[in-house]
């Protein structure tokens, strides 16, 4: 509660003419009472009312209101902090007011709560953000680190692939030279055999007679004439089974 001009706010319930006032004033008081004293002054007594109660209202009703009307209520809370205005029914009005801005106060700090919580949220979701994309940026380095050494792996597989077939090439190209180094020797060897024999041959021959080689050349001549012979007779025997064999189709 607050100080309202010198008197205290109250409700209706705990009302008493028991309080201090300011000396000098008047407010509330009695005409004709000494100046500052309420006692014996019955303004805004409800000693041996019904509790909440405005005497003479009808029981449940805003205090000071018309007689059976509760549409005023609003009108009754609508009351400045420092007015001053006293009389019947403002503890109930200060109680209102006060509890109104006790909402209000408790309304901010939950919309400032809120504000808070949203920023910290932010400030985590920001937090786990940049947690996620300083991981991702470790991760696709860590790839890009593998993708480089990948490729200076292939590059060295291709290389020693390509060293590997080179050594492969040169190593039947020394064996094909020396296969036919060898096929070179043996032709060389089989060639000197050769012009051996045939020089044996030669001077085999040189030791022959003439008359030796005329009677070669004359069994040769002689072979072939025979030779000749049988072929001509085979040639008749040939001509004459087609001759029967023409006249026996003929005969049919």
């Amino acid at each position: 509660m607050w100080n309202t001009g010198g008197h205290k706010c109250r409700t209706e319930e705990t009302h008493e003419e028991t309080h201090q006032e300011t000396p000098g004033d008047t407010r509330g008081d009695t005409p004709g009472d000494t100046p500052g004293d309420t006692r014996g002054d019955t303004r805004g007594d409800t000693r041996g009312d019904t509790p909440g109660d405005t005497p003479g209202d009808t029981p449940g009703d805003t205090p000071g209101d018309t007689p059976g009307d509760t549409q005023e209520i609003h009108q009754d809370l609508r009351v400045s902090r420092y007015s001053g205005e006293t009389g019947p029914g403002m503890g109930l009005k200060c109680h209102m007011v006060s509890k109104l801005l006790q909402l209000n106060c408790l309304r901010e700090r939950g919309k400032r709560g809120e504000r808070e919580r949203e920023r910290r949220e932010g400030r985590e979701e920001r937090g786990e953000r940049e947690g996620r994309e300083e991981r991702g940026r470790e991760e696709r380095g860590k790839r890009g680190k593998e993708r480089e050494r990948g490729k200076r792996r292939g590059k060295r597989g291709e290389r020693e692939e390509r060293e590997e077939e080179m050594r492969g090439e040169r190593e039947e190209r020394r064996e094909r030279e020396r296969r036919e180094g060898e096929r070179g020797r043996e032709g060389e060897r089989r060639e000197g055999e050769r012009e051996e024999r045939e020089g044996r041959e030669d001077r085999g021959k040189r030791w022959k007679g003439e008359g030796e080689r005329e009677e070669e050349r004359e069994e040769r001549r002689e072979g072939r004439e025979e030779r000749g012979k049988e072929r001509e007779e085979r040639r008749e025997g040939r001509e004459e089974r087609e001759m029967r064999e023409r006249g026996k189709r003929g005969e049919r």
